[in-house]
């Protein structure tokens, strides 16, 4: 079982990072310098989108020292958000996994007994891959330590997908109503939430035969 620390008392943007960070890049996490840096440069981007779409809160975000060119945080947003995207997958999967732990009927395609490759079959069209093996080993598989956590992240998102949308003075920028890292640096209470739920969704894989087997290797998330 590992730990990661959020300091959502002490500095709430950098616990916002490294939460991102967790769900879009499990597998930096045995690398704490590289999860680290990729951190420092979230914080390092979104000052700038703060200034740029939101002019009245960006005084309330602390500007830090870059830590990558302009090409590379270019490239790292990018992959911040396909690996949040595929975070909202594994959640997904993990959902119709806890959804049959609980006695629920989930309806997945194909025959014989509920197992992993038709967990990953039912979301197969959704991705970017044809074969569920192979959305098994790229997105399924580096996520089995924050199970319970792309869980709480898949909540969320479908929180705001499926809300009304909000009035927007421009669109200058991406709509804190629906682009899940926008929506945690305009409300980080909302992380006190996510840590709640993935805390619950944690006790529920004990009862799941598909995610149990994982629980006792979990990144555990400590809120100071």
């Amino acid at each position: 079982m590992n730990e990661m620390i959020l300091p959502v008392t002490q500095d709430p943007w950098r616990a916002i990072a490294r939460y991102l960070a967790v769900n879009a890049f499990p597998l930096d996490l045995p690398y704490p310098v590289k999860f680290e840096r990729r951190c420092a440069a979230i914080l390092q981007d979104w000052p700038r989108t703060f200034a740029q779409c939101w002019p009245d809160r960006a005084a309330t975000m602390p500007i830090k020292p870059d830590v990558m060119s302009d090409k590379e945080l270019e490239q790292l947003m990018r992959n911040l958000s396909d690996g949040l995207r595929q975070a909202g997958l594994a959640g997904k999967m993990v959902f119709a996994a806890l959804k049959q732990a609980v006695g629920e009927i989930v309806n997945l395609p194909g025959d014989g007994r509920f197992s992993v490759n038709r967990i990953c079959n039912s979301v197969v069209d959704e991705s970017n891959f044809a074969d569920p093996h192979d959305l098994e080993h790229a997105i399924w598989r580096p996520r089995r330590p924050v199970f319970h956590i792309v869980a709480a992240t898949a909540g969320l998102a479908y929180r705001l997908t499926t809300q009304p949308p909000l009035p927007q003075e421009d669109n200058t920028g991406p709509d804190p109503a629906r682009s899940l890292d926008a929506y945690l640096f305009c409300n980080p209470h909302e992380l006190l939430e996510l840590v709640a739920y993935s805390e619950f969704y944690a006790d529920l894989m004990t009862k799941s035969p598909v995610l149990g087997r994982y629980y006792h290797d979990r990144m555990v998330l400590r809120v100071i």
